[in-house]
């Protein structure tokens, strides 16, 4: 028996329409403002103008939409029915509305700074929403709803008082940025282990004592900052983020060694161990080569490893605080270093292979410090032969040393601009320290300096002069040629008089004579007078 056409046709028509129905159902539930009941929006202007929320005002820079400014709230209800990014940080509110929920258009929400102290259960109507920024408020809690945003892809959470996250936060499997820095977290969910899009995790300043294997599980992060925890060891599953290219384990962690996968972290550029309890470095470190910057500041570390000549990426190597002896010969590997910290350790010499890093700019090898009632550090008393090499020196500190002479080697570096050599024994400065034109920095205080020479006057871009607590009796006149300094500190010495040339110095801005026995000229009286001066010392 054939099917009857017209019979076929209408029951096509019955299921289209019974479609087009459905289709409207679904979008009356996906935006209320369809509703025919829309009494909240005049609630929620009611709620703008409680809070004194400033009118929304909507610029777009040179047309690129982008560059769009939402900061603050419509009072239009067709803008507010289809508006997509809101910013209502920085406006102190008494609450955020339950009804928010109802802006289901929303895309970006900012509530940075706003001094809450608990989200509505109803933003987690906002389905769309794909940057939740909740930054520097006091939330303690989240409503456990926050995981039905599931196209979330930015949250940031940081600065407030959360003590813990929700247990089901893996539904939030979008997300590739978690900011959780500055909370009070003492532990992550295993679940924190199916974030696989994750790229940025910050858990900066928590109470973190330990980190879960489940850590080893977000393989496509590629910047994870643990600074400034309570973390005692680190998981070896840490090794599985061979994405990752930025690690950051400074300040309030007690590590005492490292596991030797971390030499997994292939692309990892930036690693940063500051005040730890590292005793040694696993030669495993020289696999990262990619790195570029590399901080072991204030361990205690007596040895750095062969491998860490391999690192031929490094431009920056902070090593400064540890129990050094020695230097790796290796280290003359480094050839793109160009900051080199190795103040305040236990160093008698620099091996000559230092003279290789012919990139090098910055050089910090500053000597003693006081810890626990014990002064210890550097005791440099000369520098290799080659150092005059390094000619590309703009920064060079060795406050603190052992050095008795003025070290000749430093006087062929003529890019040098800033020379520390404080709190050594110096009697005297060469004629040829007038050679180092670009100087504008020079730190003597604290040396035996009798004298300068007139050669000082050479300096002619000299900007900040220290020669506090020596022995000098008198100033040479050409100190008139120093015409752009700002600083002169002469405090602590034998002077009686100043050269009545010191009146050239018109750029002075801080002026320190204390504790000498100086007698002023009229002249010099009206010269300071005349100057723009911020400090100023004379009194005994």
């Amino acid at each position: 028996m054939s099917e009857n056409p017209s019979i076929k046709k209408d029951s096509f028509s019955i299921l289209m329409k019974t479609q087009t129905l459905l289709d409207i159902t679904d979008k009356i539930l996906d935006n209320r403002y369809l509703l025919p009941n829309e009494s909240w929006v005049e609630d929620i202007f009611q709620w703008a103008d409680e809070n004194n929320i400033p009118f929304l005002e909507c610029s777009t820079t040179q047309g690129n939409q982008d560059s769009q400014n939402y900061h603050g709230f419509p009072r239009d209800k067709e803008v507010l029915l289809q508006i997509t990014k809101l910013d209502l940080s920085h406006i102190p509110l008494k609450a955020v509305t339950p009804l928010i929920g109802n802006l289901t258009n929303l895309v970006e929400l900012n509530l940075c700074n706003t001094r809450l102290f608990e989200l509505p259960v109803e933003i987690a109507k906002l389905k769309r929403l794909n940057s939740l920024i909740v930054s520097a408020n006091f939330l303690g809690q989240l409503p456990s709803e926050i995981i039905n945003l599931t196209n979330l892809k930015n949250f940031d959470l940081s600065h407030n008082k959360l003590t813990r996250l929700p247990t089901k936060i893996s539904n939030l499997s979008k997300l590739t940025h978690l900011n959780l820095n500055n909370n009070k977290l003492t532990r992550l969910p295993s679940s924190i282990g199916c974030l696989k899009n994750l790229i940025v995790l910050n858990l900066k300043a928590n109470k973190l004592t330990r980190l879960s294997s489940k850590i080893g599980e977000l393989t496509q992060l590629q910047r994870l900052d643990l600074g400034a925890n309570q973390l005692t060891e680190l998981p070896s599953q840490i090794g599985n983020l061979m994405n990752l290219t930025v690690l950051h384990l400074n300040h309030g962690n007690r590590l005492t060694s490292l596991p030797r996968e971390i030499g997994y972290l292939f692309r990892l550029t930036k690693l940063n161990l500051e005040n730890h309890r590292l005793h040694v470095l696993p030669s495993e470190v020289g696999n990262l080569t990619s790195l570029t910057e590399l901080n072991l500041c204030n361990n205690y570390i007596e040895v750095l490893p062969e491998e860490i000549g391999q690192l031929g990426h490094l431009i920056e190597l902070h090593v400064e605080g540890n129990r050094l002896k020695s230097l790796p010969l290796q280290i003359g590997n480094l050839s793109n270093l160009k900051v080199l910290n190795i103040g305040a350790n236990k160093l008698t010499h620099l091996p000559n292979e230092i003279c290789k890093l012919s990139n090098l700019e910055e050089l910090d090898i500053k000597g003693k410090r006081r810890e626990n009632h014990t002064i210890w550090g550097n005791s440099l008393s000369s520098l290799p032969a080659d150092f005059s090499k390094l000619t590309k020196l703009t920064e060079l500190n060795f406050w603190n040393n052992d050095f008795t002479e003025f070290p000749l080697e430093l006087i062929s570096l003529a890019n040098l601009t800033r020379l520390g050599l404080a709190i050594n024994s110096i009697k005297s400065l060469p004629a040829e320290i007038g050679e180092m034109s670009q100087l504008k920095e020079l730190s003597l205080q604290g040396n035996n300096l009798i004298t300068l020479p007139p050669e000082v006057g050479k300096l002619k871009q000299l900007l900040w002069l220290n020669l506090w607590h020596n022995q000098i009796s008198s100033i040479p006149k050409e100190i008139r040629h120093l015409n752009k300094l700002k600083l002169l500190n002469l405090e602590d010495n034998n002077l009686g008089k100043l050269p009545v040339e010191i009146t050239y110095l018109r750029e002075l801005r801080e002026l320190n004579l204390k504790d000498n026995n100086i007698r002023l000229t009229s002249e010099i009286q009206m010269w300071i007078k005349h100057l723009r001066i911020t400090s100023y010392r004379i009194y005994q």
